[in-house]
């Protein structure tokens, strides 16, 4: 138990304001250094006496020294920092607390696995530093019952993880946008996001590795779009994506493979990236209600065995001549090297389905042909072979990246 003798005068000013939820700001304040055992004492009720007012604790401008330590706790007091320094990290595992909100600050790591947070968590704006050993972030089956707010944050774990959040479960939303950086794999397997995970215009880098692991999350939108990108892998397998998977606009610079949606299911999958990915995107035993792309984007390789749609469009398709849109898919295809009949059943059934028996009737003869000559065709660097069968020269006025098939 501390005792009011002998906090120093800023702790005294945050003891004084706590029990009516008051801020204190010690900006500009010679003396801004609050231990971090009081922050704890009065979070664990110390000083909560009842009053009219709800108790809670507001900070701002402080250094905060030692490790604030709540594992296990129940907490019934919301608690705000900002703009503050702190020398350790700060823990809540398997802790029950309301609403949390580190903003603008810096830290060395945030832990709150198996906590139960009843409303928002927010690191907006924050600095948090982990390492290729040590989690900045960490909320592996964490339930919040409001949004994740780590828009302009940067979380920081160069070689190692910045955010782990497997099985975690939010109620709400986690936005991390408006210059949100992660230095290290973002990891949300297995979780559940009710309200959609929103990356537009976030950069997330692992170069060589895992940027994104995304790989069974239950989400109900995902907007990896208009500025998103990835300097490393984007996993997303087996997610089950409710409403809208965007990467409209979206970076994918990660080599060898950029994206492996495999198994994958949403709504609607909107693929017209911002230019073609720096690898493969792999698409296989995939399914989406929607489809669009562009072409200018298209990547360099794909794997598209088993992919599923209701429907596949390109941005501009409204304005192509009626005979191009049918040619320019089955090009599309070219850019899977392992060829597969199922690719163009698919489309064929899609174009019979809107009525276009003449369009499904090509694809159905394309595919055998197709087979034979790709156990011939030589690769070129853009990933489509560099020339073509027959079938291709008759239906296609050109090779996108390899030139025109002879």
């Amino acid at each position: 138990m501390l005792s009011y003798e002998e906090l120093t005068p800023p702790e005294r000013r945050l003891w004084d304001a706590f029990p009516a939820g008051r801020e204190v700001d010690l900006r500009g304040d010679e003396e801004r250094t609050v231990r971090a055992a009081v922050v704890v004492a009065l979070l664990l009720g110390q000083n909560a006496e009842p009053s009219a007012a709800v108790p809670a604790l507001r900070l701002t401008g402080a250094r905060i020294t030692g490790r604030i330590v709540l594992d296990g706790a129940e907490i019934r007091h919301m608690f705000r920092l900002r703009e503050c320094v702190l020398e350790e990290d700060v823990s809540l595992e398997a802790a029950s607390t309301l609403a949390v909100g580190i903003v603008d600050s810096r830290l060395p790591g945030f832990r709150a696995p198996s906590a139960r947070i009843g409303g928002r968590l927010t690191l907006r704006g924050s600095v948090v530093e982990g390492s290729a050993d040590r989690f900045a972030v960490q909320l592996i089956h964490a339930h919040v019952s409001g949004e994740l707010m780590l828009t302009g944050a940067r979380l920081s774990a160069p070689g190692g993880v910045a955010l782990s959040g497997g099985g975690m479960v939010l109620d709400g939303a986690l936005y991390g946008e408006d210059g949100f950086r992660a230095e290290g794999t973002v990891q949300l397997p297995g979780a559940q996001l009710n309200g959609g995970l929103f990356l537009r215009g976030a950069r997330l880098e692992t170069p060589g590795g895992v940027a994104l692991n995304g790989d069974n999350m239950a989400v109900s939108t995902v907007r990896l779009s208009r500025g998103f990108t990835a300097d490393g892998k984007v996993r997303l397998r087996g997610a089950q994506v409710a409403d809208l998977l965007s990467f409209e606009g979206a970076d994918l610079s990660g080599t060898g493979t950029s994206l492996v949606c495999i198994g994958m299911r949403t709504a609607d999958l909107d693929l017209r990236f911002a230019a073609p990915p720096g690898g493969r995107v792999d698409l296989r035993n995939a399914h989406a209600s929607g489809v669009v792309d562009d072409r200018r984007s298209w990547p360099p390789v794909l794997r598209l065995d088993g992919f599923v749609y209701d429907s596949i469009r390109f941005d501009d398709e409204d304005a192509m001549p009626g005979g191009d849109a049918p040619a320019q898919r089955l090009l599309w295809f070219l850019r899977d090297r392992d060829y597969a009949p199922q690719p163009y059943e698919q489309l064929a059934s899609y174009y019979r389905r809107i009525g276009h028996d003449d369009h499904a009737a090509a694809c159905s003869c394309t595919s055998s042909a197709a087979g034979a000559g790709r156990r011939r065709a030589p690769w070129g660097a853009c990933g489509a072979p560099c020339w073509t069968s027959p079938w291709a020269t008759a239906t296609a006025r050109g090779w996108p990246g390899c030139g025109s098939p002879p």
